[in-house]
């Protein structure tokens, strides 16, 4: 069984992704990363030389080329689920884990500031548009207080040493 980690940029995705392959015997992939890989580019290059619409497109086409691996733990980007026929191929992952970020954790860290995200009123429109994506693509759902508590929590949770 495969697993699927997905939530917020910058919530804890990779390290607790990392973190439970390792303990977990699994493989693990970073979508973003095997995006950078593949194109020889940043995130943010390949975001702002396609424009949204193509990167999302982009980014739909590496994960469906993950739909069928076995024994895998795949960290999606922050964005991933914004186009619903992501969220469809998650759905063949046999765990789907939210990472979900406290508003308060969100609102307190520089990148997800009004100045980085435009306004306030944007941020949080976003903010709350995301979340029930997450919400209705998940099976299980940890709260990021911090990563290491998040990934004590999803390692009790499993039983994994």
């Amino acid at each position: 069984m495969s697993w699927v980690i997905f939530g917020w940029k910058g919530v804890g995705k990779t390290f607790v992704g990392k973190r439970l392959a390792h303990h977990s015997g699994k493989e693990f992939a970073d979508l973003d990363e095997c995006l950078e890989k593949r194109h020889g580019k940043s995130i943010q290059e390949l975001y702002h030389e396609w424009g949204e619409k193509r990167f999302r497109e982009e980014e739909h086409e590496m994960l469906s080329e993950f739909r069928d691996r076995k024994n895998l733990i795949l960290s999606l980007g922050g964005g991933t689920l914004i186009l619903p026929k992501s969220a469809r191929v998650i759905r063949r992952f046999g765990l789907r884990i939210y990472l979900e970020l406290p508003l308060a954790r969100a609102l307190a860290h520089p990148r997800f500031s009004s100045k980085a995200t435009g306004s306030k009123n944007r941020f949080l429109a976003e903010f709350h548009k995301r979340q029930k994506i997450f919400r209705s693509a998940c099976n299980i759902c940890f709260r990021a207080l911090s990563d290491e508590a998040l990934e004590r929590n999803i390692r009790e949770k499993f039983g994994i040493e």
